[in-house]
């Protein structure tokens, strides 16, 4: 009983977003648009006749695939759009968690197509329904409530009424609960006006969807909102999405208050951030606190050696930047009043100083091409080894450069008035139009003027040469001021120079100089980019042949790594020597000074490759015909840099087994009982590899006792009450490959229909009513091995007897034609069906069914209806008006409820609905909590609830209604399928029930967590901790992290808590606490260390009940039951953290978390595979 929506709104409710491969804007980074324009080809028939703007929008749309036409080819623009479509559109472009749940409205049926998204967006906030308690889903949206929805799902801020809000023509028309929306729609571009209207009423069409969703969530008119920033996540307009490496360095936590509300424009795939084309910083600092240093209010933006593949703007004050690569432009806008303070900051384009003030805009070790500065008054500073081609002054300015800075040329161009210089500067050159004024202190290499506007050298310090080339030029040199050389260009008289006899060397009118001045050297040949590997022996590149000098100076070199972290750097006679540190690509910067005043400096990249990591691989061993072993060796190999890893294998003895390899597929067939070492390694392809041995024993094969099989096909029956009992000979039904004795078991689904009774092999069906029950066979060998099968029984009612004839003769009627013909009346038809419905006290809720979906009359008749339980204390029946309910009765089992729907006209029909009521076993409810990205499987052993039981019937559904079932689930281990959003029933042969839920957590931060815990007895416990190998492994975590023990006392009801600070700790290698009493740890276990002991010996007075690991006094991971009172795992054992977790939980799984051995497994302690 179903609901069934038209196939275009499936396929527009079913699209799932995801995002192709690399785009150039924000708007079609998130979605996989390209850049290129639409095909001329339309893949629908009927939107020919839409506007060449809509159509653009509709298919960049469907490539993205946020729309979907329907199947015929169809997309109907003019549809208008439901509550119930915008549900789903939301739902699936924000990514929300869907779950079959019962309905939270009354106008909602709850196994609707549409009502796991309804519930998604409620319980996200979004869209709440009417409060009358219905939500309208056939309703339809106005534009201004898609203003609110499209607002309210980006998260963009709805502030007060704009400008561009009292423009429209039919403001006063919007209503008021909608014009903040409204407003920040405008703002944002995500809805425009009509014809200077905004239209609030009219309903929003298919052809508009397109627009509002690309303008809202991938504007590309504009940036994006960044606003939340995690160390592997960011929230952008409301859409989440994961970080690449490349990009992890800049958005982080330690980022994010500098990121907080920034601009973004950024490419993705696959929902994945690879790359930020341009960062708009807003946020602001605050001015340092009394007597504390300069910049130490400031907020900090650390690329920690990445780059920005684009533009960085500074629209917010008090900032910082450091470590990090700007591609194209780099912006301080005037929105910095104060200060500024740049590290290691390399600009690839043109850097324009707008903004920052007489307390200062600093740059140190930092790198920029074409400086330009606007900000009147502004302080600019260069120190460290920083580098500056070019600076054009437009403003009043100071700018200071220490002395193992380089500023090779400043040109003074009109608005720079006053410039105050501090330092030196390879190359002046005056352009202005106005009165320019040098103060400060100084050495300048070479002075140029170029204009006739007066200037004023008024600062102290030196001028190797002043070249003037117009004559009408006007220098004043005041006595502070030492030219040592001055050059005329033709037509050029030394009255333009005046003001001070420091003036020397002056050559004859229109000629120059003859003492040439020193040149700097001249860089000849650029250094190629280098690559190396971590671990690989240092890189020596030849520093000579690069630079030349043109008065044979000999040069000294000096070089400096901008990214210490990646890649080290020193000179050695005439070479660097470069060391690889940590992945990621390094700038290195070298200078060559002529040590005569002169140097010129370069930079190459170098990149910085991390071979691939494994924790080793366990030892496989494989019984002879039992089949092949098969390792997947992506989860034992792991690459920090995603690299493709190929691999190599080989054997110590190919005679023990054979291998193919696919993919990253190992397969190992056994070929005869041996051991062999087996060696595989993992290469990334970029230099970097690593290799790792386990052994493989194979045995010889043990002979399987093979289980029963049915040779006779049972075909169903049927037997009269009263009549003489079916029988049959179960020999002949079943046989034993091993010749084993059978015994055998048979059970009537419905014993009030029909009993079986087996004696020996026979088998005795006898009839008890009228009805149909299915009879149930198993045969068992006597060696834990059986099979079943079935066949139906339909037990009939005795036909009544022959009447005898007449043997007086009756004449024929005469027929009367009758004037008023009425027609036969038309007995109900069973028009749909219901699933077997399982029903289990304390976990389902009353199953409703509506009987008018169930039953139909063609004669429109109204409908009566009876429901009979052919087991009363199995289930309860009610019918109430058309309603059906079914809830569990006193006693478990399986029966069946016949509804009868009676026409009031002598049409009855039937229909029998399958129930079964399972209650649960003693703590048979079991919730288990897993992770997302977890690569291992989820299982449960049932032995506890079921002993020596193998066979069970499955169930799934939710609390509301049964889906599919029953299948059969050999042995005693159940194993999760994936699914979340339903429950599974597992039924044993008494008839009760575990249910089993399983939650799927979202993995947090990647940090330290529980790997491994260890028992072997009271006075040998060793735990193991692990950091995943990720971000810079080259250097010891810091402290912060301890380890709290809780223990209890039973005698006196006492607990008992301690904690122990942990050392000192390296990503990727095991952090190992055993116990104090564990003497003989290294004579068992493969292990070579331990990093600290615990005294956790357990007695009858004193146990541990749990453990929690915390990091700066917060719990981050959690082990066993802290704060009860039983003992953690009594009987020892060994359990092992699942591959694919990354961090701790606030609570222990074992069966969703862990994988469980018994005592004495302890082959795994002392390595762990992330």
């Amino acid at each position: 009983m179903r609901s069934t929506p038209s196939k275009w709104l499936i396929a527009l409710a079913l699209t799932v977003l995801s995002s192709p491969t690399a785009i150039q804007t924000v708007a079609l980074a998130a979605s996989g648009i390209t850049s290129e324009s639409p095909s001329d080809r339309l893949p629908f028939k009927d939107i020919g006749k839409v506007t060449s703007e809509q159509k653009a929008n509709i298919l960049q749309a469907v490539q993205a695939g946020i729309l979907h036409g329907d199947p015929s080819g169809s997309f109907r623009p003019s549809d208008l759009l439901t509550r119930q479509e915008m549900a789903v559109l939301l739902t699936q472009v924000l990514n929300l968690p869907v779950q079959q749940t019962a309905s939270s409205f009354t106008d909602v049926a709850g196994q609707s197509w549409s009502s796991p998204y309804i519930e998604a967006v409620h319980h996200a906030g979004l869209m709440n329904g009417e409060g009358n308690g219905k939500f309208r889903p056939k309703g339809r949206i106005s534009r201004e409530e898609m203003a609110v929805l499209l607002m309210r799902a980006a998260q963009l801020s709805q502030g007060i009424e704009t400008p561009n809000s009292f423009k429209m023509a039919d403001w006063n028309r919007v209503s008021g609960w909608a014009k903040p929306s409204v407003s920040a729609a405008l703002e944002s571009g995500s809805m425009v006006p009509m014809n200077m209207k905004f239209e609030p009423k009219a309903e929003v069409k298919r052809q508009d969807i397109a627009l509002f969703m690309l303008s809202t969530f991938y504007p590309k008119e504009h940036l994006a909102h960044l606003q939340r920033v995690e160390d592997e996540k960011v929230q952008i307009n409301g859409i989440e999405y994961k970080l690449a490496d490349s990009v992890k360095g800049i958005l982080n936590s330690d980022n994010g208050k500098v990121l907080k509300e920034a601009g973004i424009e950024f490419s993705a795939a696959q929902r994945t951030i690879r790359s930020i084309t341009k960062l708009e910083i807003h946020s602001s600092g605050q001015a340092p606190s009394l007597y504390a240093p300069e910049f130490s209010g400031n907020l900090v933006l650390d690329g920690h050696g990445s780059s920005i593949e684009g533009d960085l703007t500074i629209a917010g004050d008090f900032v910082s930047v450091k470590n990090l690569d700007v591609k194209n432009d780099f912006t301080i806008t005037p929105r910095l009043g104060h200060d500024f303070y740049a590290y290691k900051l390399m600009v690839h384009g043109e850097s324009k100083i707008q903004g920052g003030d007489q307390n200062t805009v600093l740059f140190e070790d930092s790198q920029l091409q074409n400086v330009e500065v606007s900000k009147q008054n502004v302080h600019v500073v260069t120190q460290g080894d920083s580098l500056v081609e070019q600076m054009t002054l437009k403003s009043n300015a100071t700018i200071e450069n220490s002395s193992s800075s380089t500023i090779q040329q400043v040109t003074v161009l009109s608005g720079a008035q006053q410039v105050e210089l501090q330092g030196t500067v390879q190359q002046l050159a005056v352009n202005s139009d106005q009165p320019t004024k040098l103060t400060g202190s100084a050495a300048i290499e070479s002075l140029i003027v170029n204009n006739s506007a007066p200037v004023n050298l008024a600062f102290t310090g030196t001028i190797a040469n002043l070249q003037v080339n117009n004559p009408s030029a006007s220098i004043n040199v005041s006595s502070t001021t030492n030219v040592m050389n001055t050059t005329l260009a033709p037509g050029v008289t030394t009255s333009t120079v005046s003001g001070s006899a420091a003036v020397s060397g002056v050559s004859g009118v229109g000629t120059t100089t003859p003492i040439a001045a020193n040149t700097a050297p001249v860089l000849m040949t650029k250094y190629s980019e280098q690559a190396i590997t971590v671990g690989d022996v240092d890189l020596q590149v030849d520093l000579l042949g690069h630079f030349t000098d043109a008065e044979q100076s000999v040069l000294k070199y000096t070089a400096v790594s901008l990214n210490t972290g990646i890649c080290t750097v020193k000179v050695e006679g005439t070479n660097l020597v470069l060391k690889a540190v940590g992945k990621g690509t390094a700038t290195i910067s070298i200078a060559a000074d002529d040590q005569a005043g002169k140097k010129t400096g370069t930079t190459f990249k170098v990149k910085v490759n991390e071979p691939p990591v494994s924790t080793g691989i366990p030892d496989q061993s494989k019984e002879m015909g039992s089949g092949d072993v098969t390792l997947s060796l992506n989860t034992l190999f792991s690459d920090s840099e995603n690299d493709p890893l190929s691999y190599e294998i080989s054997t110590d003895d190919p005679s023990i087994a054979t291998y193919r390899l696919t993919g990253d597929q190992l397969v190992l067939t056994p070929t005869q009982a041996g051991k062999t070492k087996v060696t595989v390694k993992a290469s990334d392809g970029r230099g970097g590899s690593v290799s790792k041995d386990f052994q493989l024993t194979v045995t010889a094969p043990v002979i399987q006792n093979q289980k029963p099989t049915v040779t006779q096909v049972l075909v169903n029956q049927t037997i009269t009450t009263g009549g003489s009992d079916y029988s049959l000979d179960l020999g002949s039904v079943f046989t034993d490959p091993e010749s084993d004795a059978l015994t055998y078991e048979a059970d009537s689904s419905d014993t009030a229909i029909a009993s079986a009774v087996i004696s020996g092999p026979m088998l005795q069906i006898h009839a008890l009513t009228p009805g149909t029950t299915m009879i149930q066979l198993k045969a068992r060998d006597g060696h834990g091995n059986e099979e079943n099968t079935s066949f139906q029984v339909d037990v009939v009612a005795p036909s009544n007897p022959t009447p005898e004839p007449d043997p007086t003769p009756v004449p024929d009627p005469t027929p009367v034609p009758n004037p008023n013909p009425i027609a036969a009346n038309q007995a109900p038809e069973v028009i749909s069906s219901v699933y077997e419905q399982v029903l289990t006290m304390g976990v389902t809720n009353p199953r409703t069914f509506d009987l008018t979906q169930l039953f139909q009359d063609k004669d429109e008749d109204h409908l009566s209806y009876t429901a009979v339980s052919q087991t009363a204390d199995v289930v309860n029946a009610v019918i109430n008006g058309d309603t059906l309910t079914l809830t569990p009765g006193s006693s478990a089992g399986n029966t069946r409820v016949t509804i009868t729907a009676d026409d009031g006209h002598g049409g009855t029909s039937t229909y029998d609905i399958a129930v079964r009521n399972a209650p649960l076993v003693t703590n048979g409810k079991v919730e288990i909590r897993t992770k997302q990205g977890v690569r291992e499987s989820v299982t449960y052993d049932l032995s506890a609830y079921f002993p020596n039981e193998t066979s069970f019937k499955v169930y799934t559904g939710t609390p509301d209604s049964t889906f599919t079932g029953p299948t059969t689930l050999s042995g005693g281990i159940w194993a999760w399928n994936g699914d979340t959003s339903q429950s599974f029933w597992i039924i044993g042969s008494n008839g009760s029930a575990v249910v089993i839920h399983v939650t799927a957590e979202v993995q947090g931060p990647e940090d330290l967590y529980f790997s491994q815990y260890l028992s072997i007895d009271k006075t040998r416990t060793a735990i193991e901790l692990f950091f995943n190998p990720v971000g810079d492994t080259s250097q010891p975590v810091a402290g912060g992290y301890e380890l709290e023990v809780h223990q209890y006392n039973p005698t006196t009801r006492t607990p008992k808590v301690w904690s122990q600070p942990l050392l000192q700790f390296n990503k990727g290698m095991p952090y190992i606490f055993i116990d104090t009493i564990f003497y003989d740890f290294f004579d068992i276990i493969n292990a070579w260390y331990y990093n600290d002991e615990l005294g956790l010996f357990q007695s009858n007075t004193n146990f541990t009940t749990g453990y929690v690991l915390k990091k700066n006094s917060q719990i981050i991971d959690v082990l066993g039951d802290p704060y009860g009172t039983t003992q953690f795992m009594p009987n020892g054992g060994t359990i092992v953290r699942k591959s694919g977790i990354k961090s701790g939980s606030s609570s222990f799984s074992q069966a969703g978390e862990w994988n469980s051995y018994p005592v004495n497994t302890l082959q795994f302690f002392g390595r762990h595979t992330p």
